[in-house]
C-alpha cells in the first residue's frame, strides 16, 4: 500500500496535501532516518493534538494464518509482532479512513491466495481412499504450483472431508438410485462453510444440479469432475477415447454429464466387458488382491479396448491404476479424472487461472 497525500488532507481537513519529508531532510534535521518514523510536513492550525491516522485495509485481515503485522519499533534489530486490531483499539484519539492504495509493484511478487487459499470440502465414502488420494493429490499440486513461492502449511487450504460409507450404493446405481442420491444430499448437507464442494465418485456427479442448488444455498461453490475431464478432453483435442465405467455411465445418452462426449470419437464398448470392469471395480473395494486386480485391468486394456486415449470413469479403477502406475502396461494413453479433478481444484483454490491453456499463457502468468 502507499499513501495518497489528497485523501489524508481530507480525511485531516487539512488546508494542503501534507508532504512526506525527504530522508536527506530527515537525518539532517532529526539524526532519523525511515523505519523508525516518517514525518509529514504541513501548515495547520494546531492544538498540539496527535493525531493517529489508520488506513481502513489495517483493520482488515489479509493473511488468515497468522493474521498479524509487524514493526522495528523505532530499532532496526528489532522485530515486534502484533494484532493491529487490537492495537487501534487501545489508541485514542484515532482517525480510520481510505487514506491508502495498492501499490502496484507488489503485485507480482505477492499474491494474497498463496497464503489463503480458498477452503476445499470433499465427499467420499465410494470408497473412502478415493477422498485421501484427492487431497494428497492436491496438497501435491499447489506444493509444485507455487514452488518457490510455496510458504509451508499456510500455503495449503483447508481440507474438510465427509466419508460416508452409505456412498458404496451407487455401484448398483441403476438399481439404488434413490439411496445414492440420498447419501450425496447428505454428505452435501454436513460441508458447508467452505468456499469449493468437490465429489469423488464419478458416477454420483449424475446428481450435479441438485447438488449445485444445494451448495449455493450452503454458501459453497461446487466443481464438476464432469466438467473438468471434459474440458482438458476439449483442450488436448482428443477425439478417440474410450469411457471406462459402469453401464449407467458409459450409456452417454443417460449421463448427461458425459453428454458432450457423444460429439466425439467414443469407443462403444459392450456389457459385457462393462460388466467385468464393474467386477474388478467390486474387488478393488473389497481390497482383495490388489497386483492380480491390476493384471486383470491390463488385459481387459489390451484385449478388450481398442482406442488410443482411456478415461478412467470408475474411481475404484483411478485408486489402481495410481498404485501400479509406474510399471509399464501399454503405450496407449490412460486419463485419470482425478488426478485431472485434483489439478482443475488446485489452481481453483490458489486463485490461479484455468489449468487447461497453453503453458506459454501458464509460463507468463507464473
Amino acid at each position: 500500500m502507499r499513501f495518497v497525500e489528497e485523501k489524508i488532507a481530507d480525511i485531516c481537513s487539512l488546508s494542503s496535501n501534507p508532504i512526506i519529508m525527504p530522508e536527506v531532510e530527515l537525518g539532517e534535521r532529526f539524526a532519523m532516518d525511515y523505519g523508525s518514523v516518517n514525518p509529514m510536513m504541513f501548515a495547520m492550525n494546531s492544538s498540539d493534538c496527535v493525531i493517529n491516522l489508520f488506513d481502513t485495509s489495517v483493520t482488515q485481515q489479509v493473511a488468515i494464518c497468522p493474521g498479524t503485522m509487524m514493526t522495528n519499533a523505532c530499532d532496526h534489530t528489532w522485530g515486534i509482532e502484533f494484532d493491529p486490531r487490537l492495537l487501534i483499539k487501545k489508541i485514542s484519539p484515532k482517525i480510520i479512513g481510505h487514506i491508502a492504495v495498492s501499490d502496484k509493484g507488489l503485485i507480482s511478487n505477492y499474491i494474497p491466495q498463496w497464503i489463503n487459499p480458498k477452503s476445499i470440502g470433499i465427499i467420499t465414502g465410494n470408497g473412502p481412499d478415493s477422498g485421501i488420494a484427492l487431497w494428497n493429490m492436491i496438497n501435491a499440486k499447489c506444493v509444485e504450483l507455487l514452488n518457490k513461492n510455496f510458504l509451508g502449511d499456510i500455503s495449503l487450504p483447508e481440507i474438510r472431508i465427509v466419508s460416508l460409507p452409505a456412498m458404496g450404493v451407487s455401484v448398483e446405481f441403476d438399481k439404488r438410485n434413490t439411496a445414492t442420491m440420498n447419501a450425496v444430499m447428505k454428505s452435501t448437507g454436513l460441508l458447508k462453510n467452505v468456499d469449493i464442494l468437490a465429489l469423488t465418485c464419478i458416477t454420483n456427479h449424475y446428481f450435479t444440479k441438485t447438488i449445485s442448488e444445494l451448495s449455493e444455498r450452503n454458501g459453497c461453490g461446487y466443481m464438476s469432475i464432469m466438467e473438468a475431464v471434459i474440458k482438458y478432453i476439449m483442450h488436448s483435442k482428443l477425439n478417440n477415447f474410450a469411457l471406462l465405467g459402469n453401464n449407467f455411465i458409459t450409456d452417454l445418452a443417460s449421463y448427461k454429464e458425459y453428454a458432450e462426449l457423444k460429439n466425439l470419437n467414443c469407443e462403444h464398448i459392450s456389457e459385457h466387458c462393462i460388466e467385468m470392469f464393474r467386477k474388478l471395480a467390486c474387488q478393488v473395494k473389497e481390497k482383495q488382491n490388489l497386483r492380480s486386480a491390476f493384471q486383470k485391468l491390463i488385459h481387459l486394456l489390451n484385449t478388450h479396448i481398442e482406442s488410443e486415449n482411456i478415461i478412467l470413469a470408475l474411481t475404484e479403477l483411478s485408486l489402481l491404476f495410481r498404485s501400479f502406475k509406474n510399471q509399464k502396461f501399454c503405450t496407449r494413453n490412460v486419463i485419470d479424472p482425478l488426478e485431472i479433478y485434483a489439478e482443475k481444484l488446485s489452481y481453483t483454490c490458489l486463485g490461479f487461472p484455468d489449468p487447461f491453456f497453453s503453458n506459454s499463457e501458464k509460463e507468463t502468468y507464473l
